[in-house]
């Protein structure tokens, strides 16, 4: 029965972040860790993201200074210093040397994985690396 119940769970939240990434009637995303085909939009493909994983913590007055809102949340990442590093949140073409990317791939230099509680899925981490890598852009 606990299993069923951690297979339901985990299903729903796979369900959750796969609908929070509809295309928007853009053609398909190509997971590939940066260097996809396709424009990625923070309105349409990124900040769902943080709508269904992220703003729990990272809300009004978030965790390390951070809020992922809607309305708030590219103006607190993109060219922002990240607390406690000596990187960017979001350096615009680089994901590699991003927090935001290296917190959800789970690189040791930046502490905890986020988002706490599990780990997004591969595809829906290289969509954030493709739209850093195409140069963050506030579309």
């Amino acid at each position: 029965m606990i299993r069923f119940r951690i297979s339901a769970v985990t299903l729903l939240v796979a369900l959750t972040v796969l609908a929070g990434c509809s295309d928007q009637g853009t053609a398909p995303q190509v997971a590939g860790g940066g260097g996809g085909e396709s424009d990625v939009s923070f309105a349409a493909d990124i900040q769902p993201i943080f709508n269904a994983n992220c703003i729990g913590c990272h809300g009004a007055g978030g965790n390390g200074g951070l809020d992922l809102r809607d309305g708030s949340s590219y103006g607190n990442l993109v060219g922002v210093e990240a607390m406690g590093y000596s990187l960017l949140r979001v350096e615009a073409g680089s994901s590699e040397t991003s927090v935001l990317y290296l917190k959800l791939m789970g690189a040791p230099v930046t502490g905890t994985r986020m988002p706490v509680g599990g780990t997004l899925e591969q595809a829906t981490i290289d969509l954030v690396a493709d739209w850093i890598d195409q140069g963050a852009r506030n579309n």
